[in-house]
């Protein structure tokens, strides 16, 4: 997938990148569950919207379904992701709590091999605010690309 946004095409994960910044830049809140969850279809959609005014994402039903799956989950429990990884920091093995976690999650609960999850889990541990402080690496799962 190649599409124009912000005046320059863009491939995949350079296209979603910019365009999820471009869309917490115009409202900070955008991607907080009850934000998502709240959204109808139309909306939803223009996050991803290309230069053209269209959403280039294959498969964009499915992606809108665990979108929604997730916003939903979040909100049924009253939780923000925040509160989760604040959780899975305060607990022994943080690593391992961050990844049970993420297993009942809509959009990480569906990755049987966890790579979503432990690349989150890279992320929040390597950003200057250690927000996963891993003192268990012995939890770690491998990174696998598992299509062909």
């Amino acid at each position: 997938m190649i599409a124009p946004i912000d005046g320059k095409h863009l491939k995949g994960s350079d296209f979603l990148f910019r365009a999820v910044t471009r869309a917490w830049q115009r409202r900070a809140d955008v991607f907080q569950p009850t934000v998502l969850a709240a959204m109808g279809d139309a909306e939803s959609d223009a996050l991803f919207h290309d230069d053209t005014g269209a959403n280039p994402l294959p498969m964009w039903p499915e992606h809108l379904e665990l979108i929604r799956g997730y916003a939903e989950w979040f909100v049924r429990r009253g939780l923000t992701p925040g509160e989760v990884v604040r959780d899975a920091a305060g607990r022994e093995k943080p690593l391992a709590a961050l990844l049970m976690a993420c297993r009942g999650i809509p959009s990480y609960a569906e990755d049987s091999m966890e790579k979503k999850a432990m690349l989150l889990a890279i992320v929040l541990e390597n950003r200057p605010e250690k927000f996963l402080p891993v003192r268990d690496p012995e939890s770690a799962v491998p990174i696998i690309d598992y299509h062909l």
